[in-house]
């Protein structure tokens, strides 16, 4: 009995001692991978309130608690914990929380470009955090988009990806990486695909802001903004540096997909680095084979084209579902480093890196001419290169200006080019575009009292240089050819300032607003003889632009919450719309516009979220957007007449005008149920549609009706997950006339409706390993998404083994 006691003593004692020591570490991890857990907030439930957070290796030093006390442990990826003190002794001070099925999401940087609490920002807003991103494991980033189920994509090639929100899309929407705009001079009205340029790999969160975010972001966001964060290096908590890193290879069966990734991480108490290498191998994509019975033979690839013995020749496809002349490859690097001299300042460079080889155009190789023969022998996007340098500082000692401040200086390199030639020519064309692009960024913002201002201003210079050969196939023999942009360069400059307010008017109502003003002016040059028509060779504009946003949040209660916004958006004319300018196209020619005006749009939106039960969270969200000034290819008229006649042949004349105005709307709707703790289901469906308001024709970026369904599984070590994505029909008439001329990837009925059903699963195998493999399309369904020039995938079985250290 006395041992017992003297035991008891000695423990009390003990727990007495830690509990009044100037500061106790405390570790919390994942309880599956053992990793350090970030932003854990940790409170008492004692007599006098103490709470903390952990850092970048999930470490807090306790200070005050008291041996009585209860502990809380709160992230919005994890299940709470509610621990006593006693415990957390005997436990060594180690806690492990388990992961939730679906996180709670309350935190947003997209908004006002600072973290913010999601409930207070009036915008629909998609996040989708690292654990997103493992689940999914998508092969490119245009991948996870369309993996949310709220991001239409559209594919033109395997090499493809083309965003759409809420009815815009390609240089209407706009692309940021770690606070730095990717959209330059030369993002064009057509389907883009630089978003495969970003590795998802390397990425610790995506968000997707949807509607005009031109106060905070500038010119092209009028349908919205998809911001991509990379993994930021992390700080040690002690004088000894860590390591870590991790590594996965995946295959996929439908492309012969062979991918390769590997990251490392080290952080030392005042130095950090991350680098991150992703290498990705497609084979030529094989489709589905069970068709739509109206359409048997739609999306088959029975020949293609090669060259034998100095002639182009058809060659019978072995499988008419295997997309010949697809597939590409991708590489990615990712290399920040980090750097803190003092405990209010912050600074840290990036390197990234993107390359591809030579991407298919399929949508044009599988192209037809009116007697049904293949149009073109070869058309491809050469290498699609990006690289860029980013240097940010970030100071964080408050002062009468700022509570924080962000520079970010950014350099960019982008090159790409267009290389095609028709059956049976000898002569390939080439045309390849290299923009340098120069940004400097500064974001402040300044608590005031319980409200919060946020400022900032942007510069930045884009260099356009355009160049056009023709090459003979057989003689080698090279040749001028028109340039795609003015062959004497173009110049795009765009400086800015804006001021964003979020005032509480009360513990319920919150108002957000901004207003940002803009300057843009272009120019360029071109020595193109067959332009001397033209009073002067170069382009001249100068373009201002006021947009702003005003947005309302209604906390009714903890369970329900209202949001309203009214907001603007605007995009400049950049070097694509006015800069092919001299393009010969057949018997037409492009010439300039220096009239151009920025296009706008104006957007209302109202959004509803409601806890229907501690279970089940639903969100609603209404909008109608306005475009004006549209721009859009008309009949131009110089010196009184619409053609041109140059060295002997006749051309019309045409140019880009601001003549179009456009109305779309839309519904979007989530659900969440928290059926049990191992089990949850995640649905969402959306609606889009719109027009041109003086011919009353379709819009060509509002795709049919489309979402998700997902049942999800998580016991143990195992996660498994049963989802549905569909999508409605859109028929031939509701098609844009400039989709209804694209008759080879569309049916007779327009876009047909598709669902397929999929199933995907992972096992942590111990603290290092885990395996995971899925099946999707598991009927083999045979389906093209809207507007897309290639077939989705066919049943394909993917297996992937992750490691980690």
């Amino acid at each position: 009995m006395l041992i017992k006691l003297l035991k008891y003593s000695v423990c009390l004692i003990l727990i007495h001692t830690l509990s009044f020591a100037s500061a106790q570490k405390i570790q919390i991890k994942d309880k599956l991978t053992r990793l350090p857990i970030h932003q854990v907030v940790i409170y008492n439930s004692g007599e006098q309130f103490k709470s903390f957070q952990t850092n970048e290796q999930g470490e807090a030093n306790l200070e005050g608690y008291q041996t009585a006390d209860i502990i809380n442990f709160q992230h919005a990826a994890y299940e709470n914990l509610t621990i006593p003190y006693e415990t957390l002794v005997a436990q060594g001070f180690e806690v492990l929380m388990t992961q939730r099925i679906i996180p709670i999401k309350e935190f947003t940087v997209s908004a006002s470009k600072w973290k913010e609490n999601k409930t207070e920002v009036a915008n629909q807003i998609l996040t989708l955090n690292a654990k997103d991103i493992e689940t999914t494991s998508p092969p490119t980033s245009a991948d996870l988009l369309a993996g949310s189920g709220e991001v239409f994509v559209q594919k033109s090639q395997l090499g493809g990806g083309s965003p759409m929100l809420r009815g815009f899309a390609a240089n209407s929407v706009l692309l940021v990486i770690d606070g730095v705009r990717m959209n330059n001079a030369i993002y064009r009205s057509g389907n883009l695909q630089n978003v495969i340029n970003i590795d998802p790999n390397a990425l610790e969160s995506a968000e997707v802001i949807f509607g005009p975010g031109s106060v905070i972001y500038g010119s092209d966001a009028l349908g919205g903004v998809m911001n991509f964060m990379t993994v930021k290096p992390k700080f040690s908590s002690s004088e000894s540096p860590y390591l870590r890193g991790s590594g996965f290879t995946r295959f996929s069966s439908a492309a012969n997909e062979q991918t390769y990734h590997v990251h490392t991480e080290l952080g030392r108490k005042n130095f950090s680095w991350f680098s991150s290498i992703t290498w990705t191998d497609f084979d030529d994509l094989r489709t589905g084979s069970n068709r739509d019975s109206r359409f048997p033979d739609f999306g088959k690839r029975p020949f293609y084209i090669r060259r034998i013995e100095g002639t182009d020749q058809l060659v019978e496809n072995a499988n008419e579902n295997q997309q010949v002349d697809s597939g590409y490859d991708l590489f990615n690097l990712v290399q920040k480093v980090r750097f803190r001299p003092s405990d209010y300042l912050d600074l840290d460079y990036g390197f990234y890196y993107s390359t591809t080889s030579d991407i298919p155009r399929y949508d044009r190789l599988s192209q037809t001419n009116s007697d049904g023969s293949l149009r073109y022998a070869d058309w491809y996007y050469g290498p699609q290169n990006w690289m860029m340098h980013r240097i940010g500082l970030g100071s964080y000692k408050k002062n009468a200006f700022y509570d924080q401040l962000k520079l970010n200086l950014a350099y960019q390199d982008y090159e790409e080019s267009r290389n095609n030639r028709r059956v049976h020519a000898t002569d390939l064309r080439n045309q390849t575009e290299s923009v340098d692009i120069y940004s400097l960024n500064l974001d402040l913002d300044k608590k005031l009292g319980e409200n919060s201002l946020f400022y900032g201003a942007e510069w930045l210079v884009n260099k356009v240089d355009s160049r056009a050969t023709m090459t003979n196939i057989d003689t080698q023999e090279v040749s001028p050819a028109s340039s795609r942009y003015p062959d004497g360069g173009s110049t795009y400059r765009s400086v800015s300032a804006y001021l964003n307010y979020k005032h509480k008017l009360s513990s319920s109502l919150i108002l957000n607003s901004g207003v940002r003003y803009s300057n843009v002016h272009l120019d360029g040059l071109t020595t193109d003889s067959r332009a001397a028509f033209l009073e002067s060779s170069s382009i001249n504009l100068n373009n201002d632009a006021l947009t702003g946003a005003l947005g309302l949040v209604w906390k009714q209660n903890d369970q329900t919450t209202f949001s309203t916004m009214l907001s603007s958006g605007f995009r400049s004319p950049n070097v694509d719309d006015v800069g092919k300018v001299f393009e010969i196209d057949g018997d037409e020619i492009v010439i300039p516009n220096a009239e151009l005006r920025p296009e706008y749009s104006y957007n209302s939106e109202v959004s509803f979220q409601k806890k229907l039960t501690d279970k089940v969270v639903l969100d609603l969200v209404a909008y109608h957007s306005w475009l004006n000034n549209a721009i859009v290819r008309g009949t131009a008229v110089h010196n009184g007449s619409s053609q041109i006649t140059i060295e002997g042949e006749t051309f019309n004349l045409l140019s880009q005008q601001n003549v179009s105005a456009a109305r779309i709307y839309g519904l979007g709707g989530k659900l969440s149920y928290m059926i049990s703790s191992s089990l949850a289901f995640k649905g969402s469906i959306n609606l889009t549609d719109g027009r041109e308001t003086v011919s009353d024709a379709p819009l060509r970026h509002t795709p049919p009706v489309f979402g998700r369904a997902a049942l999800i599984f998580r016991k143990g070590r195992l996660r498994a997950e049963h989802f549905l994505e569909f999508s409605g029909a859109k028929k031939f008439e509701d098609l844009a006339p400039s989709e209804q001329t694209k008759t080879d990837i569309y049916t007779a009925d327009g876009s047909l409706a598709w669902h397929t059903f999929n199933i995907r699963a992972s096992y942590q195998i111990n603290n290092i390993i885990s395996i995971a493999g899925s099946i999707e399309n598991i009927f083999d369904k045979h389906y093209r998404t809207y507007s897309s020039g290639i077939s989705a995938p066919g049943r394909n079985f993917v297996i992937s083994l992750s490691g980690q250290f």
